[in-house]
């Protein structure tokens, strides 16, 4: 069978002289994907990322929380667990409690419902979870 074409189907293809050939990696990246819509895999990692809530305390509670801010108001070298909230500096609606044990009080101010704890660590009243007093 003659074809139309058998005179020229077992030729080499014919190079350009200014151009190497192309490796096969080098074409496959002609046609890779590429990335529209850039910074939309952050936006959804971060979306995804677990965060806590912050627990509504109850009248007993605060009151609790109250009582023992008093005491240790009243003695400063008195030793305490604190359990509180730290705000998610990325997400409005979230973050996560921590735990200091063996705390002791720098300051407190009843003014701007904050406590300061020795080590520098500043704490909003409407952080704190629990206050356990040794």
């Amino acid at each position: 069978m003659n074809g139309k074409y058998d005179d020229i189907i077992n030729m080499e293809y014919p190079y350009p002289s200014k151009h190497e050939k192309m490796s096969m990696y080098e074409r496959a990246a002609q046609f890779s994907p590429f990335a529209a819509l850039t910074g939309y895999d952050e936006i959804i990692k971060e979306e995804a990322r677990y965060v806590e809530g912050r627990t509504a305390l109850s009248e007993d509670d605060k009151e609790k929380i109250n009582e023992a801010l008093n005491i240790i108001a009243s003695d400063a070298s008195r030793y305490f667990d604190i359990t509180y909230f730290i705000p998610d500096s990325r997400k409005a609606s979230g973050g996560e409690y921590a735990r200091k044990e063996k705390a002791t009080m720098k300051k407190i101010s009843e003014h701007e419902h904050f406590i300061i704890l020795s080590d520098g660590t500043h704490i909003s009243f409407e952080d704190i979870l629990e206050i356990k007093i040794e």
